[in-house]
Formats: structure tokens, C-alpha cells, sequence
């Protein structure tokens, strides 16, 4: 899954315009050719009206980030059509449209989406609820950005392993933030974060897959050091390779 991060982020009607900025940029902005990085930015058609379409284009336009649009989007805001909603951008690039509401949302994601992680911002319980028990990915974040998505902070090793996370697993899991509550959990995964942007951290993702690989290898030395005589006179194979060889 690694290789496909074609993740969304949905701007509901409700959604606070100071958060979204915050998490859109941290989404894509921060590290834009990381696999978890935003890939679309769905809007709800409200905001168009509301002025806070246009608020958060100017944002992101004075932060460097190119758009191409979907029909509703590249009529709206007078930019080019994305040729495809299944490109992934390894740069800061992305593709807007504008939806009617989180069905729309929802049905625009399961579509052309990857399957590795989506973000909902919203103030609406009814509609978190309905996003995330409806969406079809690995990680569905509320009030948080997609560079959650990650297989250190899921305690599962470094970030190609979130693809062996959710392929599809039995029960996917959802993590909710917002500035009151930013722990509050729908389901399986808490964080000790306080906010709801990533905090940059790819830069920590190296160390992190060290210190795990160095954990793995003292586990299967132990594992080696009790096993038979016999096994461990097998100094041609990986440790792993015997471990694997016991075990089944």
C-alpha cells in the first residue's frame, strides 16, 4: 500500500476554517512526497459561499502549492482540470473538488482513493460518525492530518508496514482529535499528542525503525539462544529463517 498514497483530506460544512488550514498544510506542505501525505482536498459546497473556500485557497497558494481541479473545482476557481483523480503527487501538487456533502465525500473516496488514509475536518458529530464507519481505508482520521497515518505512531514498525496493517484487516481504526479532546478515541489507537497536526514526524521515522530493528534482533537472539543444540548449530540461516522453521 505503501506505493499508493492517494490520501484525502474532507472539508465539511462545519469544519473550522483556522484548523483546516493547519491540517491541510501540515498534510501535504510539510512533507509532500511523503506516502502519507494529502493527495486530494475535497471541500463541501458551502464553504464556496461562505467565503472560506477562498480563504483557504489564498492559504495555500502563498504557501507554493499548485492545484489542478475536478469539474466542479476547475469551474469554480478558474484553474486546470486534473487529468485523473488516481495521480499520486510527489510534490507540492494536488487535486481539488468541490462535493456536495459527505456522501459525496465518501463515494468520491472509496472510488479513487488507495485505501491508506483519509482525514474528515468537521464539527459535526453525525457527520465524523457517518465518515469514518463508511470509508474504506486502512486509517480514517477526524481532526487530524493524514501524516498520522503511520506505521511508527501505530506501534507496528516502520512506514511500510502500514500496508500489512489494513489489507483489508478484520476492524479498521479510527482516531479522533479536536482542540478540546484531543485524545478522545473511536476506536482501537490513542496517541499522546496535543495537537492535531503530525509534528513533522517523518524526520523521527528513521530513528524509530532503528530502535525497533534493534528490539526485533535482541528478541531473536533470545528465541536462538534457547533453542536445541541441533538448531543452533544451523549458523548458515538467518535467525529468523530457524525461528520461522520452529514455529511452524
Amino acid at each position: 500500500m505503501n506505493a499508493d498514497g492517494i490520501c484525502h483530506v474532507y472539508v465539511d460544512n462545519s469544519a473550522n476554517i483556522d484548523m483546516t488550514m493547519q491540517i491541510v498544510r501540515d498534510a501535504k506542505i510539510d512533507y509532500p512526497t511523503a506516502y502519507n501525505a494529502m493527495g486530494t482536498l475535497l471541500v463541501h459546497k458551502n464553504l464556496s459561499c461562505n467565503g472560506g473556500l477562498n480563504e483557504l485557497i489564498l492559504e495555500l497558494q502563498r504557501e507554493g502549492l499548485k492545484m489542478y481541479g475536478g469539474p466542479k473545482a476547475c469551474a469554480m476557481l478558474n484553474i486546470v482540470e486534473t487529468s485523473s483523480f488516481h495521480h499520486e503527487y510527489s510534490s507540492r501538487t494536488c487535486t481539488i473538488e468541490i462535493v456536495e456533502d459527505v456522501f459525496t465525500a465518501i463515494d468520491h473516496i472509496n472510488k479513487h482513493g488507495s485505501g491508506h488514509t483519509e482525514c474528515i475536518v468537521t464539527e459535526d458529530s453525525e457527520v465524523d460518525e457517518t465518515f469514518i464507519s463508511q470509508v474504506d481505508s486502512a486509517a480514517v482520521f477526524h481532526n487530524a492530518s493524514t501524516r498520522f497515518g503511520d506505521g511508527a505512531r501505530f506501534g507496528i514498525g516502520a512506514e511500510d508496514n502500514l500496508g500489512k496493517f489494513d489489507e483489508k484487516a478484520d476492524e479498521e481504526n479510527f482516531v479522533s482529535f479536536d482542540e478540546s479532546n484531543p485524545l478522545k478515541e473511536d476506536k482501537i489507537i490513542s496517541y499522546d499528542d496535543d495537537d492535531f497536526i503530525s509534528d513533522d514526524i517523518s524526520k523521527d521515522n528513521q530513528d524509530d525503525q532503528s530502535t525497533q530493528e534493534n528490539e526485533v534482533s535482541i528478541e531473536q537472539q533470545d528465541q536462538y539462544d534457547n533453542l536445541p543444540k541441533e538448531w543452533r548449530s544451523r549458523r548458515d540461516h538467518p535467525i529468523d529463517n530457524i525461528i520461522g522453521d520452529i514455529n511452524k
